[in-house]
């Protein structure tokens, strides 16, 4: 077995596009979400850098994303 490291790091302002591709993903293989792929479906990539950028000046809220090792999240 290959073991691959993981960094867990803040999502960015730049990751709202990749976050709303994986949403979509996920929302298509389960029920079991709060968000369904029509919600995501109206969520603007705008909208999403609005979410990300509110999560960053909270220092009550986080939002993070796992990535491999020299892999950029938007490259997922």
């Amino acid at each position: 077995m290959i073991l691959e490291e993981i960094i867990i790091r803040e999502a960015q302002v730049e990751d709202a596009s990749a976050i709303i591709e994986f949403f979509k993903l996920v929302t298509k293989e389960t029920e079991n979400l709060l968000l369904t792929y029509e919600d995501i479906m109206n969520i603007s990539i705008e909208d999403e850098e609005k979410i990300l950028s509110m999560t960053l000046k909270n220092p009550k809220s986080i939002f993070l994303v796992a990535v491999k090792r020299n892999q950029n999240f938007r490259d997922c």
